[in-house]
């Protein structure tokens, strides 16, 4: 009798074990994509969520419960990064992530440094993006940025006139950040990222692994990332 009521209590142990579990048991990707879908998208570009990654070398835009991440390396001051961000890949990575998605991870780098081929904006450019988040108008800026490149490189001057046609963000702290280069410890976390992976710029990583630039090349386009995005599951 004994024996049977141990063998009895050994069976609840290990069913409640069993459903303990299957209770934290990673989410499949697909029903992440489901519940992603079942969440009110984001209404505008303003509207997404944007942080510092933990270990301050990125900018982390979109849901943060999003099932896809994507991570982005590009250098705005070269034109083929601009190009990426305004017509080849940043328009579907935007819509990506206002229909909750995708979350992006911006990583920032001046690739040819201060070198003579260099026009000595990107720093500049990397500078006034990370103080644009410390307003909350990351991804707006982003965007404009992208945008409306100045010849001859970006300045405090230019960087400062395309701040002041997104309300809220030109303001005394942003213009100090601006012209004093006040986040020179981000340029440096986001340098030390991007030579861990040394990618050419752009380059895209997807949950994790980056793309053969043939691969990513064949994104290029309107619908193209977000038809391979949703057929990830």
């Amino acid at each position: 009798m004994q024996v049977e009521k141990a063998r009895g209590l050994l069976a609840v142990v290990m069913a409640t074990g069993l459903l303990l579990g299957c209770g934290s048991a990673p989410v499949p990707a697909e029903v992440a994509r489901q519940k992603a879908a079942q969440r009110s998208p984001y209404g505008a570009v303003e509207d997404l969520p944007e942080s510092l990654s933990a270990d301050g070398s990125m900018i982390v835009v979109g849901d943060p419960k999003a099932p896809t991440t994507i991570r982005v390396y590009e250098d705005l001051a070269i034109g083929i990064c601009r190009e990426f961000e305004t017509t080849e890949i940043g328009p579907d990575l935007r819509e990506l992530m206002l229909a909750r998605t995708v979350k992006t991870e911006y990583v920032f780098v001046s690739v040819l440094g201060e070198s003579r081929w260099s026009d000595g904006s990107a720093l500049k450019v990397i500078n006034a993006l990370r103080a644009a988040l410390e307003q909350d108008h990351f991804a707006e800026f982003h965007k404009l940025v992208a945008e409306n490149y100045t010849k001859g490189g970006y300045t405090d001057a230019s960087l400062l006139r395309l701040a002041s046609r997104i309300p809220g963000l030109r303001n005394a702290a942003f213009e100090k950040a601006v012209e004093t280069m006040a986040y020179e410890d981000f340029l440096a976390a986001a340098e030390h990222t991007y030579d861990e992976a040394d990618p050419d710029v752009p380059t895209l990583a997807i949950n994790g692994k980056v793309l053969p630039t043939l691969r990513q090349s064949s994104l290029y386009g309107k619908g193209r990332l977000s038809a391979y995005v949703n057929d990830l599951s």
